[in-house]
């Protein structure tokens, strides 16, 4: 007589696999988050010394007119 079904230890294994690939997929998940923040960080810093060095340039250019009058 065939029962139709699965038994405890194959349900068992099989949650425990899925459950291992979903611990996968998350570690990348993570780690392409804090890369995503990291680039973020790195493009704000570029940002704000790209508009410290332009505001120099301008206190610069306006002092040597200055001192040249």
């Amino acid at each position: 007589m065939r029962r139709n079904g699965f038994t405890l230890i194959e349900m068992i294994v099989t949650i425990v696999v899925v459950a291992i690939i979903f611990l996968g997929i998350a570690g990348f998940v993570e780690f392409g988050a804090k890369g995503y923040t990291q680039t973020i960080d790195r493009q704000r810093v570029q940002n704000q010394t790209r508009f410290a060095i332009e505001k120099l340039g301008r206190e610069i250019s306006m002092l040597c007119r200055i001192a040249l009058t």
